[in-house]
């Protein structure tokens, strides 16, 4: 049986010649090697990935909030792409959470991770001890006014209590 000869493959995006260097071995293909050279495959495979982990975020967001992308984009204009409590810009998409009441199920807006993990806590602990007025609490008036040298010495962890003069 004759040695078959086989013309040069090309990729099918964007045409170069296909080598060794830069091709990438497909079993299943009869020629082993993918359609596609390494960075047209990286390229297809990095936007196909980008478009499954919003669509799948999406997902998420409809199936647990209620929100899909239309009413999603809405509360992210009406709040003009910032957080709802501390008003810094989204720096990107995926960091944007979905603030919602857990009793009713209400969406009350869109916060940053760290707005959103503070307030989680600031209910959780008004849940565990609803007789503590927080509020008032963080309103009074300051009872010990601490050095800022002293307060920054603590924080490194270089003293375990502050000595005051």
């Amino acid at each position: 049986m004759p040695a078959r000869l086989e013309s040069p493959f090309r990729c099918s995006r964007c045409g170069i010649l296909l080598t060794p260097e830069n091709s990438i071995k497909n079993r299943k293909a009869k020629s082993g090697l993918h359609s596609n050279c390494k960075d047209c495959r990286r390229v297809t495979k990095r936007s196909y990935h980008q478009r499954v982990a919003e669509h799948l975020r999406f997902k998420h967001k409809r199936n647990t909030y209620g929100v899909d992308e239309r009413t999603f984009d809405s509360l992210f204009y009406e709040q003009a792409g910032r957080c709802k409590l501390c008003a810094v810009p989204f720096a990107r998409l995926r960091d944007v959470c979905i603030d919602h009441c857990h009793k009713t199920g209400a969406v009350r807006g869109l916060l940053c991770s760290p707005c959103n993990t503070a307030l989680g806590r600031y209910e959780r602990a008004k849940e565990m001890n609803p007789d503590a007025d927080f509020d008032a609490y963080l309103d009074a008036p300051m009872v010990l006014q601490v050095p800022a040298i002293a307060l920054a010495i603590t924080l490194r962890g270089g003293a375990s209590h502050l000595l005051l003069p």
